[in-house]
């Protein structure tokens, strides 16, 4: 391990974290193994290290969201496994994936952030002001978060992170997937608070990006393999770095030589030329033969860090592909494999793609880059068939995309942007599916399987799910499923975005094989090297094509008396700010906005500092402040405004739930199918048979003989039938006699056997007693039934005050049960977890808003009851509101405690439906007596909330108000409820620990 040489630190030099000796383990996997580290303020520490070494672990356990197996990590003094409260109000911390709401507006989420951070109110206006200028986002402050682009993303996540000027910024990947133009400016900002005197911490896995800091910690499979600033790893290589030049025709095949040669450790393609890196100690004299032989010269170059990297690595993959050697070579119909003529893509009246026309050679890499929103994906999209175009027309492998779409899909593999395998199947499955659904079949499907299996090492991996594996497996599963039919157009839409530089040489091995087959291969990238590869390249800016050539003629015109070689990344934010200074001249003295200009910074000039001279911002320290739960509950109200599906659940569900309660769902038995044989025509017997037609009971169907109903009952037409046998008159005619009549009934159907036979008996009775006659004597006691509550024996009565509890607990536990879970998908809960906001500040700030939208849709619930369904209401408002809110709060907090158990929607929303809804169908008395349950259930449902809430509601619109009843009712609800909430809040740790 480097280090630093020199003299101690200074006071102000003194480490501001301290990492010693921290070991990380997630079960028998060692994600860090014995780290030792410091960081100093005013500098840049990058933490650097391919996919999977531990970075973001040691990211999280600097920010206190995880706590070390072993080991220590001081922050400014503060232990942060144990001030982790402290530490949140002096850090800011960026996670990896977008960690705002995109559903916020970009003035929005800066507010709640502040706030959150305890931020005086009065001091908003001039640290938002400042920050926007830093951030240049001032004109976009009223845009949804979701409606930026990827770099201004990144911008608004450092402002955030940057509230209440922190003294320490965590910064995990934040160059991921964002263009060069973007990560210029986040390199400028971040250079302005180093200079400030913050310490920063930037996790990478782009080596271009590692030799930009000052200081690097280099990881490893969780090993800190280099300590010190780049320049000392670079430095390992001196004489070890080569160009062959002059190889345009012949470089992927002079590429896959020098990487077979045992000399050479690394190689890449640049533009027309291979770079190559030698072994320690190696004879160069097999490169200068291979050189000689295809007619180049060798030149030595100054080495690069990430040719340093990946020789302290052991070196990157052989030149040969393994998968191109398998194929056979690719064949078209025509020289031309892809082209679009005019192709113009419209959302509304945003033009995402604008008349956009180039032709793709059989063979041929073609590049298509731009800055985020330019309309790559767009443009992708069409190609693929999987967006109409407004107009143009584009063509796959001869096929027509509009006309031939199945056809044209057929000739293509498609790996997208973000990683679109299924989750809910293994990796082998995700294999099966990928080769069925390209018709492969018997012998060849298993053969392919067992051919991407073997070439990208996911023997290992098979059984498990696609969301668990390292980013870098993710990729090769994805590309392995797009290949599976060996297509020979391919079509990779930033394929190897925050992978590291091992497995992205590995894949441009695959595809320069593939190439040379003949396959067609159309790529995006915000990796400028790997626009190296490519043979031409389109760039394209605000939905249109502003350049196309091939990458040396691209750099050409970036070239300046200054930087005499530049880049592609050069090439990139030359060619842009040249269309924005074209765009702002032929906008002159319009009356319409232009985009505003790029400042004219050099690449190591800062903008206004983001700190400056302003005064720190008084900070609140307070655990548990109001002002960071009102700024919770303003966010969550927000959200809840602009997102349907809360006010689809709220609103429209119960209106369905209800419907179906009132009309398919009753106790009252009408009209059963009941058959009548008259085996006599006697005038007793066809009375009789009289009485049962005439009753609303039964819908009879007469008959002569007993066989013609059996029939009828066997198959489901007849729930029952009555034989009145033919010496059913001389049984009657005689005195002291009694009748005979058989009633048989389906007796799989216990409730409705049991209902025919007793209502059958009912009938037969009525009608002996008719025709008796005889006046009995007055008894001495008359008894006539007297209903109180419900005196039309109206089951609907009784039946939708209890449905409406069973349609609020669903909608209670729905509710919330799922917000928890979607903030840890869209990644911010990470981002929420790293301010000092306290775990019963974020639950009570989801807890209010919900529980209003619930009171309300409870109340709109009772009023369609009321007034939609006819049923009155006999008790009071009062009452209903008061056992309502009641019974809001264990239903959402339910749902709650299931939204930090489980942390994806599906399987939150699951769990919601089963342990809210089917308790309170079946154990609150709604249906089924609970006075006939067994002794253990019927001690079980006194802990169902809705047991309470229905016995309420029933009494509230049947009755009337029952107070003694009601605040015994609200006392166990609340009971319960908090129970929920407080196993919520011991679940929901500030902690990314399972």
């Amino acid at each position: 391990m480097d280090a630093n040489p020199g003299q101690g630190p200074s006071q102000e030099d003194a480490a501001v974290v301290v990492v010693d000796g921290v070991v990380k383990a997630f079960g028998d996997l060692r994600a860090l193994r014995g780290i030792d580290a410091q960081i100093r303020p005013g500098r840049l520490t990058g933490l650097v290290g391919p996919d999977g070494a531990g970075k973001t672990t040691l990211m999280r356990i600097m920010a206190g969201l995880m706590a070390p197996t072993a080991g220590r990590v001081t922050l400014c003094g503060l232990a942060v496994a144990h001030e982790g409260e402290a530490v949140h109000a002096i850090t800011g911390y960026m996670p990896q994936r977008f960690g705002l709401y995109e559903d916020l507006t970009v003035l929005q989420n800066m507010s709640l952030y502040a706030e959150l951070r305890g931020m005086n109110r009065r001091q908003h206006g001039d640290v938002f002001e400042r920050l926007l200028d830093f951030t240049r986002l001032q004109p976009f402050t009223g845009r949804l978060a979701g409606k930026l682009s990827g770099g201004m993303k990144q911008k608004l996540g450092l402002a955030c992170a940057l509230m209440a000027t922190p003294r320490v910024l965590l910064l995990d990947e934040p160059g991921v997937g964002v263009d060069p133009v973007s990560r210029q400016d986040l390199w400028r900002m971040v250079k302005a608070l180093t200079d400030d005197g913050m310490a920063v911490v930037w996790s990478t896995a782009y080596l271009d990006e590692a030799e930009r800091c000052e200081h690097v910690l280099l990881l490893n499979e969780g090993t800190l393999e280099f300590d010190g600033p780049p320049s000392a790893l670079t430095g390992r290589l001196h004489d070890r770095s080569f160009r062959i030049d002059e190889v345009a025709g012949e470089r992927r095949a002079v590429l896959a030589r020098a990487l077979d040669l045992e000399s050479v450790c690394d190689g890449v393609i640049q533009g027309a030329a291979v770079r190559v890196v030698i072994r320690e100690n190696a004879d160069r004299g097999p490169l200068e033969q291979l050189a000689a032989e295809v007619g180049g010269s060798l030149d030595a170059v100054p080495p690069r860090f990430e040719d340093a990297f990946v020789d302290l690595l052991g070196g990157g993959p052989g030149g040969t592909s393994e998968l191109a050697e398998r194929m056979q070579a690719v064949e078209l119909d025509s020289e031309i494999a892809v082209s679009c003529q005019h192709l113009t893509k419209r959302f509304g009246d945003f033009a995402a793609t604008d008349d956009v026309s180039f032709e793709v050679r059989r063979g041929e890499i073609f590049g298509l880059l731009g800055p985020n929103g330019a309309g790559k994906s767009t443009t992708f999209k069409m190609l693929c068939g999987l967006l109409t175009p407004s107009s143009g027309e584009a063509h796959v492998a001869g096929h027509n995309l509009r006309s031939a779409t199945s056809l044209a899909k057929r000739q293509l593999g498609y790996m997208a942007q973000k990683f679109s395998l299924y989750g809910l199947l293994s990796v082998g499955q995700n294999l099966e599916f990928s080769a069925g659904v390209y018709g492969l079949e018997g012998r060849t499907k298993r053969e392919r399987i067992d051919e991407m299996i073997e070439i990208f090492q996911l023997e290992p991996y098979l059984k498990a799910a696609p969301d668990s594996l390292p980013l870098g497996f993710k990729q090769r599963l994805a590309m392995a499923c797009a290949l599976m039919h060996r297509p020979p157009v391919l079509f990779l839409d930033e394929p190897t975005s925050g992978v590291d530089p091992i497995t992205r040489r590995e894949f441009w091995t695959h595809i320069n094989g593939l190439v040379r087959k003949g396959v067609t291969v159309m790529v995006t990238t915000h990796f400028m090297d790997e626009a190296e590869y490519c043979d031409r390249v389109a760039l394209m800016y605000q939905a249109q094509l502003i350049a196309l050539d091939t990458p040396d003629a691209l750099k050409q015109k970036a070239v300046t008396a200054e930087r005499p070689e530049p880049t592609m990344e050069d090439a990139f934010i030359h060619l842009v700010e040249a269309e924005d200074d074209d765009t702002q001249e032929a906008a002159t003295g319009a009356d319409f906005p232009v985009r505003p200009a790029r400042e004219n910074l050099g690449p190591n000039e800062a903008p206004k500092s983001a700190t400056g001279d302003a005064r720190p911002p008084e900070i609140s320290h307070r655990r548990f402040d109001l002002r960071r739960l009102a700024a919770l509950v303003r966010k969550e109200s927000l959200q809840l405004v602009r997102d349907p599906s809360s006010i689809l659940i709220a609103f429209v569900l119960p209106v369905m739930l209800l419907f179906l309660f009132a009309y398919a769902v009753s106790l009252d038995i009408r009209e059963v199918r009941l058959g009548v044989v008259l085996e006599t025509d006697g005038a007793a017997a066809q009375s009789l048979a009289a009485a049962f037609s005439g009753t609303r009971y039964f819908k009879v169907t007469p008959a002569r003989d007993r066989r013609e109903v059996a029939d009828q009952l066997v198959s489901g037409k007849l729930a029952g039938y009555v034989v009145i046998p033919q010496d059913f008159e001389t049984r009657v005619a005689r005195h002291g006699s009694a009748p005979l009549v058989q009633i048989i009934t389906d007796g799989s159907q216990p409730n409705t056997a049991s209902f025919v036979a007793n209502y059958a008996n009912g009938v037969l009775g009525n009608w002996l007693a008719g025709r008796a006659g005889a006046q009995p004597s007055a008894p001495r006691i008359t008894l006539k039934p007297r209903f109180w509550f419900n005196p039309e024996i109206d089951t609907r009565r009784a039946l939708l005050p209890g449905a409406v509890a069973i349609v609020m607990t669903i909608i209670g536990t729905l509710l919330t049960a799922l917000v928890v879970a979607r903030e840890w998908e869209r990644g911010t809960m990470e981002a929420i977890m790293s301010t000092p906001a306290s775990v019963p500040e974020i639950l009570i700030g989801k807890l209010l808003p919900y529980f209003l939208l619930g009171l309300a849709a409870t109340i709109g619930t009772a009023l369609l009851v009321i007034f939609g369904f006819g049923v009155p209401i006999r008790g009071s408002w009062l009452a209903l509101l008061a056992m309502s809110s009641a019974f809001l709060v264990p239903a959402l907090g339910q749902g709650l405690l299931i939204s930090s158990i489980a942390r994806n929607q599906f399987i939150a929303a699951q769990l919601a439906l089963l342990s809210g809804f089917l308790p309170a169908f079946l154990l609150s008395g709604f249906i089924y007596e609970i006075d006939s349950m067994p002794l253990p259930i019927r001690g079980l449902t006194h802990l169902v909330a809705a047991r309470y809430f229905i016995d309420s509601l029933r009494t509230i619109f049947l009755a009337g108000d029952v107070w003694p009843m009601f605040l015994a009712h609200m006392a166990a609800m609340l009971a319960i409820g908090s129970v929920f909430f407080v196993f919520a809040m011991r679940k929901t740790r500030k902690t990314l620990d399972t």
